[in-house]
């Protein structure tokens, strides 16, 4: 399905580009490129020239082609995620998001745009579980993210807050990668498997104590 989509959605993206190519040429010949047209121009541009970065990579992943990977910095990734997160989902207001590292910098061999997909993809989890709650009277809604190292490989913990996981439900996730949402199909965290897969990293699931999910992600490290 997700093959289907993306490959109908390249027609559509590049009619969106021919059109702000020529809105853009407009505006010259009008000389009216204020600071607020250019404002939004740009970014509709990034958000456009994104997707369409974003239908490329899930056509290569469906066709087993992987993109290069080259020196990446887990920690601007992880930030460039959250920010995303941020940008793209309307209720993330009611989530506190927090982010603790106490590496500057975690350097790994990976395809940036993929990983940035896989950490974008279990932030959105999270906080979508976490605003679950609201109606509930769910106390704190939150995300957290942590990032430490051992001797070998980098670990991302993003842990949320949300229900008690159920054995069920961790079985789930622990042995296929479904959705444990009642109308989830189970794509996405299907995705982020094969992501870590091509990164040769490793994803697991644990239910915290007081509700909600810890997904875990272990990353060799890249000796430079």
């Amino acid at each position: 399905m997700g093959t289907i989509i993306a490959h109908e959605a390249k027609q559509p993206i590049a009619t969106l580009t021919n059109y702000l190519q020529i809105f853009k040429m407009y505006l010259d010949r009008k000389n009216d490129n204020d600071a607020f047209s250019k404002d939004v121009f740009e970014n509709m541009e990034n958000q456009v020239s994104r997707l369409n970065t974003l239908v490329n990579s899930v056509r290569n992943f469906a066709k087993q082609k992987q993109n290069p990977q080259i020196k990446t910095d887990l920690v601007l990734i992880t930030q460039k995620a959250i920010r995303s997160l941020e940008a793209t989902e309307p209720d993330i207001e009611k989530v506190k998001i927090s982010f603790n590292s106490k590496l500057k910098t975690a350097l790994v061999l990976a395809d940036p745009f993929s990983l940035e997909l896989l950490i974008l993809n279990l932030l959105r989890n999270g906080a979508q579980e976490a605003v679950s709650n609201t109606a509930k009277g769910s106390p704190i809604l939150k995300v957290e993210l942590s990032l430490s190292n051992d001797n070998k490989s980098f670990i991302l913990l993003v842990e949320n807050s949300g229900n008690l996981m159920t054995d069920k439900d961790l079985s789930r996730l622990v042995s296929l990668g479904e959705s444990v949402k009642p109308d989830g199909l189970g794509l996405g965290l299907s995705i982020i498997r094969g992501i870590a897969d091509l990164h040769g990293a490793d994803l697991g699931f644990t239910g915290r104590a007081k509700g909600g999910v810890i997904a875990s992600l272990r990353i060799d490290q890249l000796h430079v």
